[in-house]
C-alpha cells in the first residue's frame, strides 16, 4: 500500500499553488476523491460504499467554481 504515497504528490502541488493564487478550483479534487477510496477499499474493504466519495468531486468545483 506504499505506492498509495504517489498519489500525494500532485495533492501537495496544487494545494500549494491553489493556496498561493487563492483559487481553490485549482486543487486536484480527483485525485483526494480516488485516494480515499482506495485507501478504504484495500484497508477496509468498504469498496461499495466508497463510491459515494466521487461525488463529493462535483460538490467540490459546483462551490468553488462560483464567482
Amino acid at each position: 500500500m506504499s505506492w498509495v504515497v504517489l498519489l500525494t504528490i500532485p495533492l501537495f502541488y496544487t494545494g500549494v499553488i491553489a493556496f498561493e493564487k487563492k483559487k481553490p478550483v485549482i486543487f486536484c479534487c480527483p485525485v483526494l476523491a480516488l485516494l480515499i477510496c482506495l485507501l478504504l477499499g484495500f484497508s477496509l474493504s468498504v469498496w461499495h460504499p466508497a463510491w459515494i466519495i466521487f461525488l463529493t468531486i462535483l460538490i467540490f468545483y459546483i462551490f468553488t467554481a462560483r464567482k
